[in-house]
């Protein structure tokens, strides 16, 4: 925001000046891609003259980078020397813009709004957390700072929110939201006893859901925060997937693929790039492990109908806790009929009327858990409190039913599907969570703007 502000003024014929004084998470030098071996703070302690450390930027516009971080950024900012160097700019530049970190969270904001002229608050709708907010409003007041105006800063598709805390800038929601959200995901997986035995049984399992959620993790930061430099790790952990679970390592990719396609918002472009990314590697790699392009020649087999009815009949259909489903491949109608009673078994199962066995009753507990957390986020879908939403968690959604999709093709044991669906359950456990909490905030935030018309 200071950042274009200062542009603009530039281009209005202004000389303008640029100080970024957030000494607790600097960002102007990467913003203007300029070198910060002096600034502010070593203007500050007399090791670098003011006139020499200004860099030009734009015409009109001169930078001020932080300079080296000192160990107490409040004193630093809160002397003599800081307010004899505003008004030393002041004679030099129309005007003099000070990036400050958040009032909320440090005193450096108030320190630096008694030596300036004025404060221009800076705000993200669906972001605000109303008991910050009030505190913010009653800090002003006391301390009787001239408060220039608020912008309301929105956000486009390819950034998403940021918000400030003690560690940086986090996406998303409030440091409070982002607890609830992890809180609740750790309710969720104690409450899973499948996910429990597994994870003391099957090494693999629990090394594939690790992996998988890592590399989920891993792609939506790329996308949010175009750190190019995360691909590697990306491409590193999807084919651990891979060759953990062949089918969940396609399903990542498949969830990927409609992610880019159909969701994510940005100039064609950039989509294309990225969904070349994505592909290349993945057509590559299996194919320098003998596996062909995409591993089709290691995948085409384990797709083909009679392979996978066999797989179904011998494999995944016997033992007590078998449902007794048959995909019928004889007609499309027959077939979606079948499938779709093999996915919501999948995913939901077991059914009332499937409880033939001990193990299906074993199962009973946390299938009715999810079965209430299903109903919880139909309600939330229906009561559209979220306002101003971002789409990354929608990957988690996406990799949920990607993945029951490709096992309910050849399982409808409910035995296995236990095993099976650990990393889908897992990754809408997470989604649910990300999406309760931002309606948390929601409901916050609109209760704070009803109270503070």
């Amino acid at each position: 925001m200071a950042s274009n502000l200062a542009v603009a003024k530039a281009h209005m014929g202004h000389k303008v000046l640029l100080v970024d004084a957030d000494m607790r998470h600097s960002c102007q030098q990467q913003i203007w891609k300029l070198p910060n071996l002096l600034g502010l703070s070593n203007v500050l302690v007399s090791q670098a003259e003011f006139s020499r450390t200004t860099q030009e930027v734009l015409v009109n516009l001169d930078v001020l980078t932080v300079g080296t971080i000192p160990p107490n950024p409040a004193a630093l900012l809160d002397s003599q020397r800081m307010a004899l160097l505003i008004q030393e700019a002041a004679k030099d530049y129309d005007y003099v813009i000070i990036d400050t970190p958040a009032l909320s969270l440090f005193g450096d904001g108030l320190m630096l709004g008694k030596m300036a002229d004025g404060i221009l608050l800076v705000v993200r709708p669906g972001v605000l957390d109303s008991a910050v907010a009030k505190s913010t409003k009653i800090m002003l007041e006391q301390a009787r700072l001239r408060v220039l105006g608020m912008v309301v800063n929105g956000v486009t598709a390819d950034s998403g929110y940021m918000y400030y805390s003690k560690k940086g800038y986090y996406d998303n929601l409030p440091q409070q939201d982002r607890n609830y959200a992890a809180n609740f995901t750790g309710i969720l997986l104690t409450l899973y006893p499948s996910a429990l035995w597994y994870s003391t049984q099957l090494v693999r399992d629990l090394l594939l859901v690790l992996f998988a959620i890592l590399n989920i993790y891993l792609f939506i930061i790329i996308l949010k925060r175009g750190k190019q430099s995360l691909w590697i790790w990306w491409v590193i952990t999807l084919f651990i997937v891979y060759f953990l679970r062949n089918y969940a390592g396609v399903g990542l990719l498949m969830g990927f693929f409609a992610y880019l396609t159909l969701i994510w918002k940005v100039k064609i472009q950039r989509k294309l790039f990225v969904l070349a990314l994505v592909l290349i590697p993945c057509a590559l790699v299996p194919y320098f492990f003998g596996q062909g392009i995409f591993g089709f020649e290691h995948i085409a087999p384990t797709l083909n109908t009679e392979e996978i009815a066999r797989q179904r009949e011998n494999a995944y259909s016997t033992g007590g806790s078998s449902t007794g489903i048959s995909i019928d491949y004889s007609n499309p109608i027959n077939f979606i009929f079948t499938y779709g009673q093999s996915y919501i078994n999948a995913m939901l199962g077991p059914l009332p009327w499937q409880m033939k066995s001990l193990v299906t009753l074993i199962t009973l507990p946390e299938v009715i858990g999810m079965w209430i957390l299903y109903f919880q986020l139909w309600q939330s879908w229906s009561g559209r409190t979220i306002k101003n939403k971002n789409n990354e968690e929608i990957l988690l959604l996406i990799t949920c039913l990607i993945q029951v999709g490709i096992f309910a093709l050849f399982s409808d044991n409910i035995g296995a599907n236990t095993r099976l669906r650990l990393l889908p359950w897992i990754s809408f456990f997470i989604y649910a969570s990300i999406h309760f909490a931002k309606k948390r905030a929601s409901i916050r935030n609109l209760a704070w703007n009803s109270e503070n018309p």
